[in-house]
């Protein structure tokens, strides 16, 4: 104490110490200062406190230790704050509107663009505009002004105003924290804001400006954009001009500017007065003050704008730029050009005399002869008078200017190159608007070098032996060209073709040319030429032929190079020029066919005849032969695969031989030398790889079945050839769904017909889409390749009633129809033959641009007159059809009488009172023209030779396309060029722009005659040319353009392709029978015709001696299916067309008859029977068959859109031509002879969707169809019956499809079903409760006299009649329509529909059927409990429709008993993947007691689920979630190999196999890498696995030990992981560390134990998985397992807290705790509550045997008799009465708009009216949800518009075929799934599938925080006010994951 007074006396005297400083310190400061009244009283109360303290001690210690505490509390308690997680907040980032541009045609404001960091918008606000002055949205713009806020997505908003923004106005936008975002958001920034654009101004542009019409008008103008529309008068005001020095106005006492502004006015045109012309040049200067202000007002603009613009004095005019160029004329030769330019506009005719040139001496005057050694270096300076005394005048020849003023000038003139140039213009040059030049100005240059060139003519290799033997070349500006001619040596040939890429071209290095040729050298000089001028010349190849050893050998490598006499020994690199050189006589064509095997043809090039005895032979890498073979008389070989030779005997070159000569094709590279034909039509599928490869035709009996039907389906197997023995091969049919799932497999073997059938039986609950066929062929027991597919469609519909035709115009025209001519006429008719009066018919055109062609005019060319820019849609006024089932739908097309378009018109009629209907379509074209103009040219226009004979046929045809003659025309020659046009700018000035023109260079008149007319072209002379025939009138009819080259003096590509065209005699022939086909080709030859296809069939040679010639070829026998004709054509070398291809090729497909395998059908059948009749078919064939018949409801097939089957055209589809023909013949090059005269120098040249679907689907009627199974048909014939259904009247399609073992027939007939009275009734297919609605039904009487008919009608439970139907009066062959209005009521089902008509004594009967489905979805709660008191009572917590009700309650003294209520909702599970499957199995497994397992639903279960399992397993032992996939599903794969395991275990016959196998698996994945801890705790469970399985799995623990401690050290040993290696430990009997690591894991609290990568573990799973691992293995730890655990467990499930695979977990769980801690004793009793009072309930006593609750219980009671605890389970499963009215958001949101087609909200939709279904959901947090299903109901009256079908690939008949779509073999790839309905602009969510069914359509996908939107359009159908249930959606998963929409009602009216 003592210590601590002493210490408090210190701190007195330290404080009075320090205060008496601080005061010094002041004063020191600030002079005299005295401590402030409350400074000096602080001072003593702190003085006397410290004294009071030294004077108790204890106390003052007590006060210390206080502020101690308080001071490291406060710094811990600052760093707890620091560390806490601040608040997330969402970035607002606005974007403040710019200036509006008002340059736009229709200018708008700029929006205000606010954006968010996250989704933060109200979902069912998204694109929803609402108006600013809307509070009730939350958000407020101040100061305020008109305009509407919209959200474009989820995280932009924003405001578009009416009108413009004011100008540099401040605005704040004030966010509501409540109501304006979705819930959790919380924003950054509440009330951003920004400041709207301000007043600018910028100066575009400012320039003196000189009319270039009228030469005095100067002036200043310049170009003011403004950012904000301005009064003229205020910038008039604003604006000063100052002239400069000299400069004066041509006027005085003008206003010296005008200000003009555009329509917008924000751009300002500001010109001065006109200018006097100074003397020297001056300025004038423009200033706009800072005073100008908008017209809206706002800020004035910051600065002023200036501008200063220069006036050019009179002797501005100057010169400059004066130089050379070189310029080739019009025969491509080079020309010297003096070249200059003015700064003002000259006429050619003012320099006349002005301009000067000569060419300066070589060497100066003043320079002695005997120094003149170098040539003088001219300069400027030291030209001389004396010097240009010594220099010659040149003389310059003016070139004319595009303009008669100009700034570029030229003169030709011509001089020695290396020379130098002196120019001089004189002064005094007068310019363009009274300029002149003040001074002489003087130029040099030195003249430029001709550029040098050589180069070889043609493009090819090959000289023919029997020729010239002369390759051309061209040189210019050489003195001399080096020849060098590389013969190549013996045993070469392979190095030169291994080593070179090009035939012609090889790029071959001199190094290695060197070491295959002997080399010779010869130089030449050429004579001396003009300057510029090119020098032909030729090199005698044949001169060089023999070699130094005697023989002949024509193969040389040439090369051109410059050559200087003078300076022989210099060697040049460019210009350089080299080519291949083959001096033969045998051109090789080559054509390989599929099977490898190679036909060589040898053709004499000089000749064109077939070369026969030629030697042919495979030249291998080694330069030996691998084989050979000679040709034939018909100069033909066949070489043998060449594939199998290896190494050095891999082939090179086919080398051909015959005496000394020879030739070779490479075989490297061969594409270089392959003939294109992709231009022809050789498409088709793809050729048999052998003669018995299979192939097979797959279709179905009608192509579309609903959910539930039986699709039959047949197969017919074909060897390539037809003759393949058939009889036991085995096959296999796989059927797969939509998805790609295989949901049906079939074993096949084949009789010797090959023919036989499968029926697949689809389910209610099959996926609706599309399902494919696959048939696959069987080798060694295993599925080998696929050789055929077919596909059918799942899916609800309703047959079409109706046939309808749609016809523009009275007649039928090949041709164009007049607008007046033009109606639409659309006939409706029953499908049983009656027309259809007053059906409701609606139409839309539309005019589309078209270029018109003719197939009667083939190659001709038409114009349309008057052509439209856009096409033009139109919806078209609705009609009623009349008596006569026929409707007229007006197009008023006398709008557009001025232009020729092609019209498309679908007109669609609707059944009677209802808005489904059947559409068709028509077409035509439609032109006011009397006649059309057509032109054919002789050939491709692009390059004409100049000189050459060209020409074009005319021809005028009628609207029949019959020619017609046509006078009074006008015939016009037009050069088209580019000229320079003078036009307006946007300122009001005119400037010279270069545009294309077109020049009239000659018009005449012209008539037509009524034949075409054959026009010569002019080609004269060179340029771009049009032969242009216009009417009386001046229009254009059509017009010829064509561009004429010069004559080039360089060798010449081949410019134009050597088009040949070939025509057959007709389309299809009979093996055997004759092929005329005429030839048409652009010069004289030889060629070769083939007929081929996957090889060559037969050959023939022809030589022909005018271009065009009739050829014939006979089609072989063993030729099907299609052929080809090819025709190789080799020039004649007399022809003079040098400059195209010597080789020119065509191909035409032809057809082979087929009736060789056609079988002879007969089937009769009658034309028309009644209702409820025996259909009576007879049926026999040619030859004995096996034979299906089918009968089919005619409105199925329109609807399928489906087509008799034809295998014929499946079997003998047009195959592709897959000959290769690779050749030579198209390098050989021209005579030199020809070539020169030519060209010469000067001249002239299922279950898995059932949870979403509809329980309560209507029970429709059986579809009409029939399906006779196989029959065996022969000679004799035989009858089958079948009762046609006494309600259908209608059209039905018969046909008979029979096989045998070579042929295959079909036969079809129609058949009419009709009765006396015939009602056709139009319901909606699903109504909820408490819809009201009208459903119609037609009368159609069949009598013949009128007939008073009473309609009655008959209303299963679930409807009431609000309208009934009345007695209809209806004539003979007449129709009419009862419509009656019927409500839903509260009792769900079918509710079936009879409607009988009776009339003098005759009925007509017809049913249908609705369902009426609950607004709700079906969903199944299960509450877990327990009690330990005497009695429990609780009430139900859901009020369900008594249909499909499950309300089910089990009570048990264990938890076992809990397993009721999971095995419940187990049962309805609504999905069935792999894990889900194997779920759902367990209940069965787990629960059913021993004794029973092994028979009943218990072993039945087993077995299903076995058999799925084994498809789904892959050939690695693993499983895949939905079929056996490549990669299989992990934990798909765990679970079921240990639903396995638990079946073994419990006696049931589990296929060792198929456990080896997934042990074999389990091991593999064991020892693998894990992928985060959930990939860890699949290894753990793996582990698990295999120790179970008796494996030694020490090894794999330790490791999985050591990369768990290494990754996850805090984290795992709490996780599940360790519980399963817990488990594995103790199988290993090592129990310390088992129990060790078992009791370390904890049992999961709320909220832990969540997995983010992991969707499947959840707290429930991992107390599941650890109850299950302590009960099974540590049986003496479940002491420890309390009932909180339990309870916990129960919470959670009776909070949906669960989902398939935890339920399955809990259940494992569950009954191995029940089996080590099974309880007994307790006395159970139940009842159920009612209003009426207590009903006892009878228990079971098994886990599975649960107490059925009835519709009137509104709770439960239980009694207890004994200690202990009592568990319960309720499980409440159906469809809820009330749905909530609200809005369900629990981590999912959604919502649902309808719209119109043009997007926006739509009231009430008309019968008929096509609309918008808009879905958009998101998750609520922060992550996405994976897995979910949204299943959206349509509201009664509405049906799904699906997309229309993809386009099949025609036929070669344009037909497809068959009823299904069908495949090739094994090339056939399976497409990419896509969604049969959606509007994909409007949608943005990727959805993994869609399932559409009749009343709803479901979707499943990710959704992600972000908003996506699915949109798919519906249409009406029916007339009501019907309730649009809410949508739904939940996570597959995580079913406490879900979201409801908001329910609303729809009214749908009459049109």
């Amino acid at each position: 104490m003592v210590a601590l007074r002493r210490c408090l006396g210190w701190l007195l005297t330290f404080a009075c110490t320090a205060g008496a400083l601080v005061g010094r310190l002041a004063a020191a400061l600030f002079g005299q200062w005295q401590a402030p009244a409350w400074l000096r009283w602080l001072g003593q109360r702190l003085r006397g406190m410290l004294c009071w303290l030294a004077d108790r001690p204890k106390v003052a210690a007590l006060v210390l230790v206080l502020m101690a505490l308080a001071l490291v509390g406060g710094v811990h308690g600052w760093k707890w704050y620091r560390s806490l997680p601040k608040p997330l907040v969402v970035e607002v980032q606005l974007t403040a509107p710019e200036a509006t541009d008002y340059d736009v045609e229709r200018p708008a404001p700029n929006p205000l663009v606010i954006e968010f960091g996250e989704a933060v918008a109200p979902l069912e606000q998204i694109e929803k505009p609402f108006d600013v002055a809307d509070s009730s949205k939350g958000i407020r713009l101040e100061p305020e002004i008109a305009g509407q806020w919209q959200w474009e997505n989820d995280r932009r908003l924003v405001f578009t105003p009416k009108s413009d923004w004011s100008v540099a106005q401040a605005f704040t936008v004030e966010i509501a924290k409540t109501g304006a975002l979705k819930a959790d958001v919380k924003l950054a920034e509440y009330e951003p804001e920004f400041r709207s654009a301000a007043f600018t101004a910028k100066l575009v542009e400012s320039q003196f400006y000189q009319d270039p019409t009228d030469p005095n008008l100067k002036k200043l103008v310049a170009h003011v954009h403004f950012s904000h529309p301005v009064n003229a008068e205020e910038v008039e005001k604003a604006i000063e001009l100052n002239l400069g020095s000299g400069l004066q106005w041509q006027a005085a006492g003008d206003k010296p500017f005008s200000v003009t502004l555009d329509k917008q006015k924000v751009n300002a045109y500001i010109h001065s007065a006109p200018l006097a012309i100074p003397r020297e040049d001056s300025t004038i200067e423009l200033e706009m003050a800072r005073s100008v202000r908008a017209a809206a007002g706002g800020n004035k603009l910051a600065e002023a704008i200036k501008a200063e613009v220069t006036v050019p004095g009179l002797y501005s005019l100057r010169f400059n730029e004066i130089g050379m160029t070189l310029v080739d004329n019009e025969r491509y030769e080079p020309e010297q050009v003096l070249v200059f330019g003015s700064n003002v506009p000259v006429a050619t005719e003012a320099l006349q005399g002005k301009v000067q040139a000569w060419l300066l001496p070589e060497f100066h005057p003043d320079t002695a002869t005997d120094k003149r050694r170098e040539p003088e270096g001219w300069g400027l300076s030291r030209i001389s008078r004396k010097v240009l005394d010594a220099a010659a005048p040149l003389p310059l020849t003016a070139v004319p200017g595009a303009e008669k003023h100009n700034q570029q000038h030229g003169f030709k003139f011509k001089a020695p190159v290396g020379r130098y140039i002196y120019v001089t213009i004189a002064k005094g040059v007068p310019g363009f608007g009274g300029y002149q030049s003040g001074q002489a100005v003087a130029g040099l240059f030195r003249v430029e070098p001709y550029p040098k060139a050589v180069k070889l003519l043609s493009q090819g290799a090959l000289l023919s032996l029997s020729g010239e033997r002369k390759i051309g070349f061209v040189a210019r500006g050489l003195k001399g060209v080096r020849v060098e001619i590389g013969r190549v040596l013996p045993g070469q040939l392979q190095h030169l073709v291994e080593s070179s890429s090009s035939f012609a071209k090889p790029d071959i290095s001199p190094n290695i040319a060197d070491t295959l040729t002997e080399r010779l050298v010869e130089n030449r000089t050429l004579p001396p030429q003009e300057p510029g001028k090119a020098v032909y010349d030729s090199v005698d190849m044949g001169a060089y032929l023999n070699g130094a050893a005697g023989n002949r050998r024509g193969l040389f490598l040439v090369r051109l190079s410059e050559f200087d006499p003078a300076h022989p020994k210099n060697e040049s690199n460019e210009p350089v020029d080299n080519r291949l050189i083959l001096l033969t006589d045998l051109g090789i064509l080559a054509k390989k066919g599929t099977d490898g095997s190679t036909d060589v043809f040898i053709q004499s090039l000089a000749t064109g005849l077939p070369v026969a005895d030629a030697r042919v032979e495979v030249i291998g890498r080694n330069g030996l032969a691998v084989l050979g073979v000679q040709t034939d008389a018909s100069g033909h070989a066949r070489l043998p695969v060449l594939k199998n030779y290896q190494r050095e005997k891999e082939p090179l070159l086919i080398l051909a031989s015959r005496g000394e000569d020879f030739s070779f094709l490479p075989l490297t590279r061969a594409y270089e030398r392959l003939l294109d034909m992709s231009r022809f039509d050789v498409g088709g599928i793809e050729n048999a790889a052998t003669p018995q490869q299979l192939n097979a035709f797959v279709f179905s009996d009608r192509g579309l079945i609903r959910p539930g039907e039986t699709a039959h389906l047949g197969v017919i197997v074909r060897t390539a050839n037809w003759q393949g023995q058939l009889a036991g091969l085995p096959l296999e049919a796989e059927i797969t769904d939509p998805r790609g799932l295989p949901v049906y497999k079939q074993q096949i073997k084949l009789d010797p017909t090959g023919f036989d059938t499968l029926d697949f039986a689809s389910s209610d609950t099959s996926v609706a889409g599309d399902y494919q066929l696959g048939v696959y062929l069987v080798k060694n027991g295993q599925r080998g390749e696929q050789i055929g597919t077919g596909s059918f469609a799942v899916r609800d519909f309703e047959p079409d009633r109706l046939k309808v035709n749609a016809v523009l115009g009275k007649r039928q025209t090949e041709g164009w129809l007049k607008p007046e001519e033009v109606t639409a006429q659309v006939s409706v008719l029953q499908l049983f033959g009656a027309p259809a009066a007053g059906r409701r018919v609606e139409g839309e055109m539309v005019l589309s641009p078209t270029i018109p062609a003719f197939k009667s005019w083939p190659g001709y060319h038409f114009t349309p007159m008057g052509r439209f820019d856009e096409p033009v849609r139109e919806q078209l006024a609705a009609a009623t059809t009349n008596d006569a089932g026929d409707a007229s739908l007006a197009l008023n097309l006398t709008r557009f009488a001025r232009a020729t378009y092609r019209l498309h018109l679908t007109a669609r009629a609707f059944e009677a009172g209802s808005g489904r209907g059947v559409a068709a379509e028509a077409a035509t074209l439609v032109s006011s023209a009397p006649y059309l103009v057509g032109v054919k040219p002789d050939g491709a226009l692009d390059f004409v030779a100049r000189g050459s004979k060209r020409a074009a046929s005319w021809i005028a045809v009628g609207p029949d396309l019959k020619p017609q003659a046509v006078n009074d025309l006008k015939l016009a020659l037009v050069e088209r060029r580019f000229v320079s046009v003078l036009t307006k700018q946007s300122d009001g000035t005119y400037k010279y722009e270069s545009r294309k023109k077109e020049v009239v260079r000659d018009e005449k008149p012209f008539s037509l005659a009524a034949a075409a007319s054959n026009l010569p072209l002019r080609t004269d002379e060179p340029g771009d040319f049009a032969l242009v025939i216009k009417n009386a009138d001046g229009l254009e009819l059509n017009r010829l353009e064509y561009t004429v080259a010069g004559d080039a003096n360089l060798s010449r590509s081949l410019e134009r392709n050597a088009e040949l065209q070939i025509t057959l005699n007709k389309k299809g022939y009979a093996a055997g029978e004759t092929i005329e086909l005429n030839i048409r080709a652009p010069y004289t030859g030889a060629g070769l015709i083939t007929i081929e296809r996957d090889k060559v069939y037969q050959h023939v040679w022809f030589k022909a001696d005018t271009t065009s010639s009739v050829q014939k070829i006979t089609v072989p026998e063993g030729l099907e299916g299609n052929g080809y004709v090819t025709v190789q054509y080799l020039r004649d070398p007399a022809s003079s067309e040098v400059f195209m291809s010597p080789l020119s090729f065509g191909t035409v497909p032809f057809e082979v008859n087929r009736e060789r395998r056609q079988l002879d059908i007969k089937l009769d059948a009658p034309g028309e029977i009644r209702p409820g009749q025996a259909l009576a078919l007879r049926v026999q064939s040619a030859q004995p068959s096996r034979m299906v018949l089918v009968a089919v409801d005619e409105g199925i097939l329109q609807v399928a859109r489906y087509k008799t089957p034809q295998p014929l055209d499946h079997f003998f589809q047009k195959k592709a031509l897959d000959v290769q023909t690779t050749q030579i013949l198209d390098l050989l090059l021209p005579e030199f002879s020809r070539l020169m005269q030519t060209a010469a120098p000067g001249g002239d040249a299922e279950g898995a969707l059932g949870r979403h679907l509809n329980p309560f689907k209507r029970k429709r009627q059986p579809p009409v169809a029939y399906w006779s199974g196989m029959q065996d048909i022969g000679p004799q014939a035989k009858t089958l019956n079948w009762t046609v259904p006494d309600t259908f009247n209608g059209k039905l399609r018969v046909f008979a499809i029979g096989v045998t073992a070579d042929r295959v027939g079909v036969r079809e007939v129609g058949v009419l079903v009709k009765g006396d009275l015939i009602l056709s009734p139009n319901v909606p297919p699903a109504v909820t409760p408490g819809d009201e609605f009208t459903v119609s039904v037609g009368v159609f009487n069949n009598m013949n006299q009128p007939a008073k008919v009473s309609l009655q009608s008959k209303l299963g439970p679930g409807l009431t009649l609000v309208k009934g139907p009345t007695v209809l009066e209806i004539g003979a062959q007449r129709e009419q329509v009862a419509e009656l209005t019927l409500k839903a009521t509260e009792q769900l089902g079918d509710a079936a529909l009879t409607f009988v008509a009776s009339a003098n004594g005759k009925q007509g009967r017809a049913l249908d059927s609705i369902s009426v489905r609950p607004a709700s979805v079906y969903r199944t709660a299960v509450t877990l409990g327990s009690f330990s008191k005497s009695e429990l009572a609780q009430p139900l917590t859901r009020q369900l429709y008594p249909e499909l009700r499950k309300v089910e309650l089990a009570v048990g003294a264990s938890p076992l008993f809990w397993t009721s209520g999971l095995s419940q909702y187990l049962e309805g599970y609504p999905y069935g993947c792999t894990e889900q499957m194997v779920s759902k199995a367990l209940p069965a497994l787990l629960l059913t007691p021993e004794a029973e397992r092994s028979s009943g639903k218990s072993l039945k279960t087993f077995q299903i689920t076995l058999r799925a399992l084994r498809e789904r397993q892959n050939d690695d032992g693993g499983f895949g979630l939905w079929a056996a996939n490549p990669v299989g599903s992990d934990m798909a794969s765990l679970h079921a190999l240990h639903y396995l395991l638990e079946a073994r275990e419990r006696g049931l016959p589990v296929p060792p196999e198929m456990l080896s196998s997934g042990q074999e698996w389990l091991s593999q994945f064991a020892s693998g890498e894990s992928r985060g801890l959930a990939g860890a705790r699949d290894r753990a469970r793996a582990i698990y696995l295999l120790t179970r399985m008796g494996e030694m799995t020490s090894g794999q623990l330790a490791s999985l030990q050591q990369e768990l401690d290494a990754r996850y050290a805090r984290r795992w040993q709490k996780d599940l992981t360790a519980a399963y290696m817990a488990a594995s430990y103790k199988l290993l009997k090592q129990d310390a560390l088992a129990l060790k690591l078992l009791r370390g894991v904890p049992w999961a609290a709320d909220g832990q134990t969540q997995d983010k990568d992991d969707i499947y573990y959840d707290p429930l799973l991992h107390d599941a998985g650890k109850l299950y691992l302590t009960s099974t293995h540590f049986p003496t730890e479940l002491d420890k397992v309390g009932m909180d655990v339990l309870q916990r467990i129960s919470q959670r499930v009776s909070t949906q807290q669960y989902q398939s695979l935890s339920a399955a977990y809990l259940l494992l769980g569950l009954s191995a705790y029940d089996t080590a801690q099974r309880r007994n004793g307790l006395m159970l009793t139940a009842s159920e509550t009612r209003a009426a009072g207590i009903v006892p309930l009878t228990l079971g006593t098994g886990a599975l045997e649960r107490s059925k609750l009835s519709p009137q219980a509104t709770g439960f009671r239980l009694l207890k008799q004994g200690d202990g605890t009592a568990f319960f389970a309720l499980a409440e499963s159906g469809f809820d009465r009330k749905t909530p009215a609200g809005a369900l958001k629990q981590g999912l949101e959604v919502t649902r708009d309808y719209l119109g087609l043009d997007g926006k909200e739509l009231k009430s939709p008309k019968i008929g009216e096509e609309f918008l279904i808009r879905l958009r959901i998101r998750s609520t947090g922060k992550e996405g949800v994976d897995q979910v299903a949204l299943v959206d109901l349509l509201p009664g009256g509405v049906e799904v518009v699906y997309r229309p079908p993809a386009q099949v690939n025609q036929s070669a008949d344009g037909d497809t075929g068959e009823g299904m779509a069908d495949g090739e073999g094994e090339g056939a790839a399976r497409p990419a799934w896509e969604p049969p309905l959606g509007e994909a602009k409007q949608s943005n969510w990727a959805i993994d599938y869609l399932d559409a069914r009749e009343d709803r359509v479901v979707l499943y996908g990710y959704a992600g925080p972000d908003a996506q939107t699915f949109t798919y359009r519906v249409r009406a159908t029916h007339a009501g006010t019907f309730t649009a249930p809410a949508p739904f959606a939940e996570a597959m998963y995580k079913p406490q994951v879900q979201a409801r929409g908001v329910s609303r009602s729809v009214q749908i009216v009459k049109p």
